[in-house]
């Protein structure tokens, strides 16, 4: 993760080779919504991340969310 600790959301880089886009698409069947760190981008570049925002998120929500989440990755 990078940022420092602060704001409402993160930063997730993830492993090379990692297909961003069918990434969030599947958080999206599980009902997690993120960005990927290209729709931020003007020039997608190499090392894919997924920008999670947490200002809006339960307490009670977060571990579910964080399995779902590595579930998605692996």
């Amino acid at each position: 993760m990078d940022g420092v600790a602060a704001g409402l959301h993160l930063l997730l880089r993830l492993p090379p080779g990692t297909d961003e886009d069918a990434l969030v698409a599947a958080l999206a069947t599980r009902r997690i919504r993120v960005n990927g760190l290209n729709t931020y981008r003007l020039h997608p570049r190499p090392g894919p991340a997924l920008v999670l925002g947490y200002g809006r998120l339960p307490t009670a929500a977060i571990a579910g969310a964080v399995i779902s989440l590595a579930e998605a990755i692996e």
